[in-house]
């Protein structure tokens, strides 16, 4: 049985030709206890690690639980534009997330969210996804528009199921490790990435 990780991710190597020389590098930001090395970085700066009870962590700050209920996660993307008495509405949400995988620390860029300090949840069968589309125009006539139906024409509120993840690609949440919030939903079933009305985001692993 192997030993029980206890948070410290220590490297040793020779600096050339084998001697008395050794660089050493040592990621101590993580609690102790880990069970295992989710990602590690060549430069040991950043660590990703998992706990017996399902928890993650990375440099210290807590990501998720899998298998837990990870309430922290939801996520909502509201647009609401009103003028003269009409208005334009969009909303996204990500409920009950449920975790598949989680990335290495990455650098996140998108129109709508950025963050230095990020990791990427890659959610699972079972997340529930809602899209919501109205309009409203005051006439006359009055004319009014409302839609629950995603960018792959699934009726929402819905869970996520395999043919998400095994037909349309990653349903990514990105993540911000400073603030503990949940910042962009990377995904087909994003209207904006969907329609490319905005660009795809810039990832950039952190080394």
């Amino acid at each position: 049985m192997p030993p029980t990780l206890k948070g410290v991710a220590l490297r040793v190597y020779s600096a050339g030709a084998l001697g008395n020389t050794y660089t050493i590098k040592l990621n101590a930001a993580n609690p102790r206890g880990a069970s295992s090395i989710r990602s590690l970085s060549g430069s040991y700066l950043q660590a990703v690690l998992g706990y017996p009870n399902g928890d993650i962590y990375a440099n210290g700050s807590y990501v998720v639980t899998v298998g837990g209920t990870n309430a922290h996660l939801d996520w909502k993307r509201e647009f609401y534009f009103p003028w003269d008495g009409n208005y334009e509405s969009r909303t996204h949400s990500i409920y009950s997330a449920k975790i598949l995988n989680v990335s290495a620390p990455v650098s996140y860029t998108s129109s709508y969210a950025s963050s230095t300090n990020a990791i990427l949840i890659y959610l699972d069968k079972g997340t529930g996804f809602m899209h919501h589309q109205s309009s409203f125009r005051s006439g006359p006539p009055v004319q009014y528009y409302s839609s629950f139906v995603d960018t792959i024409g699934k009726t929402t509120p819905r869970s996520l199921d395999s043919d998400d993840l095994t037909n349309w690609g990653d349903q990514i949440l990105a993540y911000d490790l400073n603030t503990g919030k949940p910042i962009d939903f990377f995904s087909v079933l994003n209207f904006y990435y969907a329609s490319g009305v905005e660009a795809l985001p810039t990832i950039t692993w952190l080394n």
